[in-house]
């Protein structure tokens, strides 16, 4: 995730960025989800016409989910169009501690890891950006990110990292952004975000 300055412990990181020692961050809090209980199968974003002053987008999160796996796969989805042949073009990859591999491309939106309900205390965090939102000349590139531990041990095994970048394979403005688990829904304490950038 970006380097967080001053409200870095409030919230997770969530909220708005205030300069730090000359620093200062152009990203700027729209909305935030703080969900204090499970159940939730889907968090979305509308933009309400306030994304017309925004040229990209970022999503940022702390979660898991109920899948009774150590690991599940947060899909991001855009304008309501799910994954599939025509609508996004995307490539995967993943590391696992040995090594890259790459388990899919193709049709599906951006996917990248989200921590299962296996490990109670164990959550992933990752971004997502989604860029030129507004434009309606050019499809929209999107790249995420997310890290999570899959157990308890010190192997690098039992760590992953999985990145997806991603295209929407067409040139509509985005107007709602979607993010849910493969499998169940997100657990309590989940944290997701949406940043602005001008």
């Amino acid at each position: 995730m970006p380097l967080l300055t001053l409200q870095s412990a409030k919230g997770y990181g969530f909220g708005k960025l205030a300069a730090a020692a000359g620093i200062v961050s152009d990203y700027e809090a729209i909305q935030t989800y703080s969900l204090s209980s499970g159940g939730t199968g889907s968090v979305t974003f509308n933009s309400g016409g306030v994304w017309a002053n925004y040229k990209h987008l970022q999503v940022r999160w702390v979660a898991k989910c109920s899948r009774a796996a150590p690991n599940a796969t947060m899909l991001m989805t855009f304008n309501g169009v799910n994954g599939g042949t025509g609508n996004y073009i995307a490539e995967q990859v993943e590391w696992d501690g040995t090594g890259p591999f790459y388990p899919s491309s193709g049709g599906f939106s951006a996917n990248t890891g989200l921590a299962g309900n296996t490990y109670a205390n164990y959550f992933s965090i990752g971004y997502g950006n989604i860029y030129n939102i507004n434009s309606t000349s050019v499809t929209k590139p999107f790249y995420a990110s997310g890290v999570f531990q899959q157990g308890g041990g010190a192997s690098g095994q039992n760590n992953w990292t999985i990145t997806c970048g991603s295209f929407i394979a067409n040139t509509n403005a985005i107007t709602s952004i979607t993010l849910a688990p493969d499998s169940g829904t997100f657990n309590a304490n989940t944290k997701i975000a949406l940043y602005g950038l001008k």
